[in-house]
């Protein structure tokens, strides 16, 4: 117990928060790379089943495949860099005067280590809204730069990567956030955003390693065309009222998709055989079919991502 009173301390925090964040993204993605052994193992086994399939997809050559170090030591690296920046993020946010004295500047009054739901609803906004961007950006700049690729590179893996990132992040954090914002002592925040980091971080090897995942949202606007297409042509629509339609509709469509269909996927991907993914997937619809049915036939809320006012 003494240990870990002074690891938390004011004088160690710091460090403490630094080593602990660079640890569990390599932690994270020891995980991940095991899961993704596993899957591997389960689907060769499904595959021998039926005679049929490969594994490339997963990025497994089934013979050679050996544990990459040098990829976890990368994330431990990045994690290590992004330390400093969680502890004082979370620091400001708590306004602890023993590291940041701006006790006279009323700028930076406005933010209370209050638990009121208001000023927590406040954190989680910034949190998301501030740190969340950021810290998904240092990610790709940092293990970029480790892989030794371009800037134009690692934009180009960030663009196409950073929508599936920022989704699951708001279905993550958000709640994680209330808890720790309401429950836990400002000396732990960083380290509990560590240990649930551990899920967040096989996440974030997933998409960073795994290219599949990334342009799987390829096929979402495809799906919504053929379904207002079909849906069109049978009520006996013209081609212009069903791309009136489309057009007008699509945007709701595509940010509920964007909601649903990150985590979605990556349990997908990560935990379902082959043999059961579209099984799944249609499970899974059932909630989206809902929504669809609701966009399709309710044209007053054709507009909106909130739909309390069209109840």
């Amino acid at each position: 117990m003494n240990i870990w009173r002074v690891l938390f301390s004011q004088r160690y925090l710091w460090a403490t928060n630094t080593v602990s964040s660079g640890v569990l993204l390599g932690f994270g993605d020891v995980i991940q790379q095991h899961l993704k052994f596993f899957t591997a193992v389960k689907e060769k086994k499904t595959f021998e089943k039926v005679g049929t399939g490969s594994l490339r997809h997963l990025g497994v050559e089934w013979s050679q495949w050996r544990y990459d170090f040098r990829r976890t030591w990368r994330m431990f690296l990045v994690g290590l860099s992004q330390g400093p920046p969680h502890h004082w993020w979370y620091t400001f946010l708590d306004k602890s005067s023993s590291i940041f004295r701006f006790e006279k500047k009323k700028i930076f009054e406005q933010v209370y280590p209050s638990k009121s739901l208001r000023t927590v609803g406040k954190k989680i906004l910034a949190d998301q809204l501030v740190a969340a961007p950021f810290f998904a950006v240092t990610f790709f700049l940092g293990m970029g730069y480790l892989e030794k690729k371009s800037f134009d590179e690692i934009m180009t893996e960030f663009v196409k990567k950073f929508p599936s990132v920022y989704a699951f992040d708001w279905a993550i954090w958000p709640p994680t956030q209330f808890i720790n914002f309401v429950y836990v002592s400002a000396a732990y925040r960083v380290l509990y955003v560590n240990l649930v980091t551990v899920l967040w971080d096989v996440f974030l090897s997933y998409i960073k390693h795994y290219d599949q995942c990334a342009h799987s949202k390829m096929a979402a606007p495809f799906f919504a065309v053929t379904f207002f297409l079909g849906m069109g042509y049978l009520e006996k629509k013209s081609f212009d009222e069903i791309m009136t339609e489309f057009v007008k509709k699509f945007p709701s469509v595509y940010a509920f998709d964007w909601a649903i269909w990150p985590p979605t996927q990556f349990i997908n991907f990560v935990y379902v055989s082959a043999a059961y993914r579209v099984l799944y997937v249609n499970l899974v619809t059932v909630l989206w079919d809902v929504f669809l049915s609701y966009i399709k036939h309710y044209d007053q809320c054709a507009h909106s991502v909130d739909f309390d006012h069209c109840r």
